[in-house]
């Protein structure tokens, strides 16, 4: 077995949910292929490039013309197979989410700041004892607050599309003002009402790791999310935007370090599967090492039955 050198978000929940699969990407002696990457996520990864390089462009960042080049990010992030649709897609959700009025909002936001870091990867020994991995979109220090944001572009490819999460402080819709969420009750731009895991766990937990990374344990925080909600009309996609700013619970983040702990100590001893545990190692070690890249028929079985893009 092999022994990872960190914990991200991704596998902190896919260990919950899917102890085989985590194994099988995290500790396996033979690495198993990484997934391909769908058409919807193409997408965000797009979106995600188009949004960045315009940012910081407005803030007048160097980066604008080294990491955060638009050319580098948009093939950096996109895999070949995507690029035509995913490049053309990602375009008209930044067009969109611009003139909305996302970008002007946002762009309000980071001018308060004591300057602002786009995307790279972060690492921190949470409290000298499980060591973490974080990538956050967009991250910045206000008045000793850590400001952490990240976008999310739902139902782009659905035939049905997403709705936006309730407990936004802005929802912009084409055609009508903004408006705050009936739950929500912002103050400071921060809605006191809900919590980010009351929305969704997966974004809590996603940015709970990165405050805990970036600015330590008991760092204050203020969790962003830009959700990009997306519905199929018969002349295209329509898109509206959906920014919530929560906190996280001291409660959700006891539960979350816990479990932490718990998945790090497990790995250190070996101790994966609450059952059988020593024969399922061997039959996923077994199984990984069987596999063959080479766009065959058994490629193709594995990964459509036995592998999830889900985590």
């Amino acid at each position: 077995m092999r022994t990872p050198t960190y914990l991200s978000p991704t596998s902190i929940m896919l260990w919950g949910k899917d102890r085989m699969e985590f194994y099988r990407k995290y500790l396996a002696e033979d690495r198993v292929p990484r997934m391909p990457q769908t058409s919807a996520m193409s997408v965000g990864s797009a979106f995600d490039a188009y949004i960045k390089n315009y940012l910081a462009t407005c803030l007048g960042m160097p980066e604008a013309n080294g990491d955060l080049d638009l050319d580098f990010l948009l093939t950096e992030q996109v895999e070949v197979g995507n690029r035509d649709f995913a490049f053309a897609a990602g375009l008209d959700c930044f067009n969109q989410y611009k003139k909305l009025g996302a970008t002007a909002e946002l762009i309000k936001e980071l001018e308060r700041s004591d300057g602002v870091s786009f995307e790279h990867t972060v690492q921190a020994t949470v409290n000298d004892i499980v060591p973490l991995l974080g990538k956050p979109d967009l991250y910045y220090w206000a008045d000793g607050v850590l400001h952490i944001y990240d976008w999310k572009v739902n139902g782009y490819c659905s035939q049905r599309g997403a709705s936006p999460r309730k407990g936004y402080v802005r929802l912009l819709t084409s055609g009508k003002p903004a408006k705050v969420h009936k739950d929500a009750r912002p103050v400071e731009g921060v809605c006191v009402v809900n919590n980010l895991e009351d929305l969704d766990v997966s974004w809590a937990t996603q940015l709970c790791i990165y405050a805990w990374v970036l600015g330590g344990f008991d760092c204050s925080m203020v969790a962003g999310i830009d959700q990009l909600a997306c519905k199929p009309t018969p002349s295209g996609v329509s898109i509206r935007v959906a920014a919530l700013r929560n906190r996280i619970g001291s409660d959700f983040a006891a539960n979350l370090w816990a479990q932490c702990l718990t998945i790090w100590e497990r790995i250190s001893v070996g101790e994966i599967f609450d059952s059988e545990n020593e024969s399922t190692m061997a039959s996923l070690d077994t199984e990984a090492a069987a596999y063959v890249t080479d766009g065959g028929a058994w490629e193709d079985w594995y990964t459509t039955s036995m592998r999830s893009h889900k985590y």
